[in-house]
Parts: C-alpha cells; sequence; structure tokens
C-alpha cells in the first residue's frame, strides 16, 4: 500500500510542477493545483501519524468543492462564481 501510495503522490507531484511552470497564470490551473492538494492529502490520511490526521481530513474536505469550482472555470462559457450555487459549494 505504501509503494502506491508513494508512487501516486510521484505521479501529483510532477504534476504540480509542470502545470505550475506552464500554465501557473491561469486561474483554472490555480484550482487544479488546489485539487491536486486536497487529492495529496487524501494519499496521506492513511499513513500520517493520529496527531495529523485532523489537517488531512480538513483538506481532503475541500475536494468536492474544488472539483466543481474546477469545472466552472473549465467548461462554463461565463462561469458564474458568485451565484447560489456558489454558495452551496462554499458550503
Amino acid at each position: 500500500m505504501l509503494l502506491m501510495t508513494g508512487f501516486s503522490l510521484g505521479c501529483i507531484a510532477i504534476t504540480f510542477l509542470i502545470v505550475t511552470r506552464d500554465f501557473g497564470h491561469l486561474p483554472v490551473a490555480r484550482v487544479f493545483l488546489a485539487l491536486l492538494i486536497a487529492a495529496s492529502a487524501f494519499l496521506l490520511n492513511n499513513v500520517v501519524s493520529q496527531d495529523w490526521k485532523w489537517l488531512t481530513a480538513d483538506v481532503m474536505t475541500m475536494l468536492p468543492a474544488l472539483f466543481w469550482l474546477l469545472c466552472q472555470l473549465a467548461f462554463a462559457r461565463r462561469p458564474h462564481l458568485l451565484s447560489i450555487l456558489g454558495g452551496v459549494g462554499a458550503l
């Protein structure tokens, strides 16, 4: 299990560096980077000690909202981030 976690974190780290280097100035790339950080917290949740599980659990909680925001920025013609659905996504 640790081998697969390490491999996944390595792939996420490489993707993080490439996206930061090439597309770091775009808003959709910044949201994608935050999504990668939350995915890393998901992978690390079972590996870290009990003292740090609260941090990984809190960061993992952002995954659905970040995915919604990423889809809004990537696929909407005009993203409506300050709407009723945006408020629901922020909760």
